[in-house]
Order: structure tokens, then C-alpha cells, then sequence
């Protein structure tokens, strides 16, 4: 059967998360077990995060957003991320154009987790195999995620910072990769009304994500 681009978009989501509150925990620990070995291990302490959270009824978007700031988003590689998403544009952009799209494509990420999140039901993941390039720069883990429902691929994208830490930078699932499809979305606006006009929508959907 094939997968619907929702689908697969909330699967990535779920997968995103996951591996960032694994890698968080093994920063914090100073553990220096390979990419592949540090995956597997995840999700053992992911669900015992999430059950708890059940178990104590505060299982809510409040207390989502406070573990996602607590444990994500550090592990995201976000001005990369907003980088590779703006694409060209970057080239005419000043240096406070780029600290905005690089704070509000965060704010965004960080909301659309928090939401998705909510709906995590016990999704496993298998390691099927692991790559790290030549220059020990970039990593790339395959993996299989299981629901009720079906098994689907999947390939978690990192890259190394200037602390030589390891940060996430993009998921592709069954062909769709979240930096691309952010990418298609953000260049559509500004392409149709501009390069500051595009931020202030992000802004404002922002704005209303708070508030909500």
C-alpha cells in the first residue's frame, strides 16, 4: 500500500523526535558508542519519557514543549537546517533577515513537534544499517519504522558542528525528506510576496501556535 505524503510526514516527525531525545541523553552522559549502537538503544528511554508523562496525566502541549526545549531542539543543527531551506535567497539576505528565518523556522519546528508528539503511539524502530563519510562529517542511518499499520524506510541525516557534536539535520522517508519539502514551501511564498513578507507569515503563524 502506498504511503500518503501526511502519512509519511507525520512518520518522519515521530522518528525526528525520537532520535533527538536519545542523542540528548547520551551527550548528557558523555557516551561515545557509535551512531548505529546509540539508535538502538533509544527507544527503551524515549518510552519511559513518554509513559511517564502519561502515568502523571501531563501528557499535554504544555509539558511537550517544555521536553522538546529541554532535549530537541539543542540536537537540531537549526541554522544549517534554515539554511539549506532558504536556499539561493540566502545570497540576498542581510544578517538580521537570516537570525529571523533561523529563530522562526525553529519556533515552527518546535510547535509542529510538540503537536505531533501528542499523537505518538508506540512507533518501533529497527537500525538496518549505518553510514559515516570519509571525512567523519556526515552520517547517515537507515532504519525501518513500525506501527500497527505497516513498516516503513526511513534515513536519519546528521552532521558534525564545530564542537564536533552531532546534529540533526534532515529525515527522508520513503523518498520524502523534511528539508526539502520545508524548502518547496518557504521558496513557493517568497517567490508569490517576497522575502520579508514570507518571514512575517512565519511570524505570525508563529504567533498564533503560542497562543493557541
Amino acid at each position: 500500500m502506498k504511503t500518503s505524503p501526511k502519512n509519511s510526514t507525520n512518520l518522519i516527525i515521530i522518528v525526528f523526535l525520537l532520535l533527538s531525545f536519545f542523542i540528548a541523553q547520551v551527550a548528557m552522559a558523555g557516551n561515545t558508542i557509535a551512531p548505529a549502537k546509540k539508535i538502538e538503544q533509544l527507544f527503551s528511554k524515549i518510552e519511559q519519557e513518554v509513559n511517564t508523562l502519561k502515568h502523571k496525566q501531563v501528557f499535554n502541549k504544555q509539558e511537550l514543549k517544555q521536553l522538546l526545549n529541554q532535549h530537541l531542539m539543542p540536537e537540531v543543527n537549526n541554522r544549517y537546517f534554515a539554511l539549506k531551506v532558504l536556499g539561493k535567497h540566502v545570497k540576498t539576505m542581510d544578517d538580521n533577515l537570516k537570525r529571523g528565518y533561523v529563530n522562526e523556522l525553529e519556533n515552527q519546528l518546535m510547535h509542529s513537534y510538540a503537536n505531533l508528539l501528542s499523537k505518538y503511539n508506540n512507533e518501533k524502530v529497527l537500525v538496518t544499517s549505518e553510514k559515516i563519510s570519509s571525512n567523519n562529517k556526515h552520517a547517515q542511518v537507515a532504519i525501518n519504522v513500525i506501527n500497527q499499520q505497516k513498516t516503513v524506510s526511513a534515513v536519519i541525516k546528521l552532521n558534525k558542528n564545530s564542537e564536533n557534536q552531532w546534529l540533526i539535520f534532515d529525515i527522508v522517508i520513503e523518498g520524502i525528506s523534511l528539508l526539502q519539502s520545508k524548502q518547496s514551501e518557504v521558496q513557493s511564498s517568497i517567490s508569490k510576496i517576497g522575502i520579508e513578507k514570507t518571514l512575517e507569515k512565519l511570524k505570525e503563524l508563529n504567533l498564533k501556535q503560542t497562543n493557541s
